[in-house]
């Protein structure tokens, strides 16, 4: 059960038929029993109904010193309320904790910022040793009486039990240790040992009582299947923490402690569900700084996650190394300080965002928490505001309308979409060619529309939908079919409109059947690709995801499906001049990010590939590790992001380990060469159809 302080004082023996409550470190003790100390007249009545945490420290009685603060206590006094702490575990039943009360969230996300700003590498320190709790704030706006009632029930043996099956990598990331093949999303019940999928770990939660708490597998994370949601545990984090120490090397760790301890005179006790003695801690911390400044690319940096908010990291990691994006924020184009000034919302999605390129871009590696930014798109899209697990591919479209919102509009309030020189549009934004061509007449009607991704279909017509709902199609199997190439091509194929689409042709002044073909008129800087894997059938009511391994290409040439080769092959090459119609290279690309959802698909986890300076590391929220180009080959992707090939090779030349300054552009000399090509003939740079600057 959860108290307020206010809650807390009902309980201090005032009242004959109420119990009598005494809180330590936050835990509620019923001291009935101990009335004779605590009841009216007792030589401790002063600690009824009250957080005596601070008191029993420093074995005060005054009146300031009632408190749940431990602020100053020195190690010795830390140690005396360790022991106050054990007796009244052996003599008083725990009742439940007490509760502080909900921060404004504006004064959250400034202390939040303020702490990554300036104190990163020590806040990275103390997640690590589980002395902080990791964004409790947004994982858990409510706590989770389950996860109350679990330790209630077994204390923290259930945790010591676990820590057996916990399996640690060299990266520091641990999980479950349980089988080598690879599973989809499960999670290992708490109570009893047992591994479930998503949706058998809900409904044996349901089912059984008790049993609400599960191990995420993969994340080593706890999970309620009651409240749907991750929940956060000072003291389980303390178990996966003791067991990254314990799975150390010796040698390396005897060679390297003994150097630390010569030269440090200071202990420091843990307080630690196991022993966590120094010598084994403060190798940690070594280890952790050792590899936090280990040479990456500049710009790699992990992102917290919030609460389900692993859609939002691996969306923003693709556009933390977007070239042209990246470059527009970096040199700060954005003006924040003018922002504000121009308008009264205090919430700007891309004033935010030009705050987290900062952050990431700063050359500082500990985990970045964009609460601020959360928050911000929060207030732009309201009707996506909550703590549960969100669309990426909506999250994008998202993102990239709120900064047009305050870029586009404000700036240029006279464009449409299509022509809007704001950065999203500047950076994403392609014109794809849609015709309509009566099958009676051949007449043929012509729109066009401004896109920032294009969704692809996967063609499944070979396999039936049980094949596919049942993953029967395996990553290694040639399909003939499973590729992105295919895709496209399913995109630009000419599509036969049903009797009952029936559209007006102008030229027999009647409705007529048609036949629809899809192209690109133009191409942006950046393609994004979507890829339908969530399928929703309103006739049946039934939803599914494809788990389709799809096959794509790190260098991709989008010529084949532009609107001059597309017409062309339309009339058998009949046609020979056509607008735009011009050789152009930046119809090739380069891939360089891919966001990939595995689990279920009610139910997953997003983690988002770079490529940078052909390598590929892979975000996974806050952590990030160097992987091997197969694993990305073999992964399910969901959203792939390819750049002009051009802007991909100038883009790895600037990245490296330093910091880059304030208003650096490193893409200005690209566009100074590409003028310079285009000057001699009086043209404007072209790229995809786009006229481009030094963005």
């Amino acid at each position: 059960m959860d108290f307020t302080a206010d809650q807390l004082l009902q309980y201090n023996g005032a009242d004959p038929s109420k119990p009598i409550y005494v809180a330590i470190k936050g835990r509620v003790f019923d001291v009935t029993t101990g009335k004779s100390f605590y009841g009216p007249g007792g030589s401790y009545v002063m600690f009824a109904g009250k957080d005596a945490s601070r008191a029993l420290a420093k074995m005060s009685k005054n009146d300031e010193d009632i408190s749940c603060s431990l602020h100053g206590l020195t190690e010795k006094e830390i140690g005396v309320l360790d022991d106050w702490e054990k007796k009244f575990e052996a003599k008083y039943p725990v009742v439940g904790r007490v509760v502080m009360k909900k921060m404004n969230p504006t004064c959250i996300n400034k202390i939040l910022n303020f702490v990554n700003e300036k104190f990163a590498n020590v806040v990275y320190i103390l997640l690590q040793y589980g002395l902080l709790q990791r964004n409790s704030v947004f994982t858990n706006p409510k706590p989770c009486k389950h996860l109350a009632d679990y330790k209630l029930r077994h204390g923290l043996s259930g945790y010591k039990s676990l820590q057996k099956w916990l399996k640690t990598f060299p990266n520091g990331k641990t999980s479950i240790k349980l089988w080598e093949k690879k599973m989809p999303k499960c999670s290992f019940c708490s109570g009893i040992r047992q591994v479930s999928c998503s949706d058998h770990a809900l409904l044996h939660g349901q089912s059984e009582n008790g049993h609400d708490i599960a191990v995420d597998i993969e994340r080593s994370e706890l999970y309620c299947c009651s409240c749907s949601d991750q929940v956060y545990d000072l003291d389980f984090d303390k178990v996966v923490v003791a067991r990254n120490i314990m799975d150390m090397p010796s040698k390396t760790r005897d060679s390297v402690v003994d150097d630390l301890m010569r030269r440090s005179s200071k202990r420091r006790r843990l307080n630690s569900v196991v022993d966590l003695d120094l010598k084994r801690s403060k190798f940690f911390v070594w280890m952790r700084n050792r590899r936090a400044k280990s040479c990456y690319p500049l710009g790699l940096r992990g992102l917290n996650n919030l609460g389900s908010t692993c859609f939002m990291n691996s969306i923003l990691q693709a556009l933390l190394h977007a070239p042209p994006f990246r470059n527009y924020f970096l040199s700060e184009r954005h003006d924040r300080e003018t922002c504000r000034k121009k308008s009264s919302d205090q919430s700007c999605v891309a004033c935010d965002t030009g705050v987290i390129f900062s952050a990431v871009y700063s050359g500082d590696r500990a985990p970045y928490s964009p609460a601020q930014f959360l928050y911000s798109w929060w207030q732009h899209s309201a009707n996506l505001a909550s703590y549960e697990q969100q669309d990426a591919h909506e999250f994008f479209i998202s993102v990239l309308d709120g900064i047009h919102e305050r870029e586009g509009k404000e700036r240029y309030p006279n464009k449409d979409d299509g022509d809007c020189q704001c950065i999203a549009h500047r950076v994403f934004s392609g014109m794809l060619r849609s015709d309509l061509t009566c099958t009676t007449c051949g007449f043929t009607s012509t729109t066009y529309d401004p896109c920032v991704d294009i969704s692809l279909n996967m063609d499944t017509s070979n396999f039936s939908s049980v094949d596919v709902a049942n993953k029967s199609v395996r990553p290694n199997e040639d399909t003939g079919r499973s590729t992105l190439l295919a895709c496209l091509d399913l995109f630009t194929r000419p599509e036969r409109l049903g009797s009952d689409q029936k559209l007006y042709c102008q030229n027999c002044q009647e409705k007529r059947d048609s036949l629809k073909q899809m192209s690109i008129k133009r191409l942006p800087l950046v393609l994004s690709l979507h890829i339908k894997r969530f399928e929703h059938s309103s006739l049946r009511r039934t939803s599914r995801k494809i788990d389709w391994h799809l096959k794509f290409p790190f260098s991709l040439d989008m010529t084949p499906y532009l609107s001059p080769s597309i017409v062309r092959n339309r009339f058998g090459n009949r046609i020979f001049g056509f607008e735009s119609d011009e050789a152009d290279i930046s119809a090739e690309f380069e891939i360089f990010a891919v966001v990939t959802h595995s689990g279920m698909l009610d139910s997953g986890h997003y983690v988002t590939y770079l490529r940078l300076q052909n390598q590929w590391y892979k975000c996974d929220d806050a952590w990030i590790t160097e992987v091997d180009e197969t694993i990305v080959r073999a992964s399910q992707c969901y959203m792939i992001f390819y750049v002009q090939k051009m802007l991909y090779y100038k883009a790895n030349e600037d990245l490296s380990c330093t910091p880059m300054p304030a208003r650096r552009d490193p893409f200005v000399p690209i566009a100074e060469e590409v003028i310079s090509m285009t000057k001699s003939n009086g043209a404007r740079p072209k790229l995809g159809g786009a006229l481009f600057s030094a963005v």
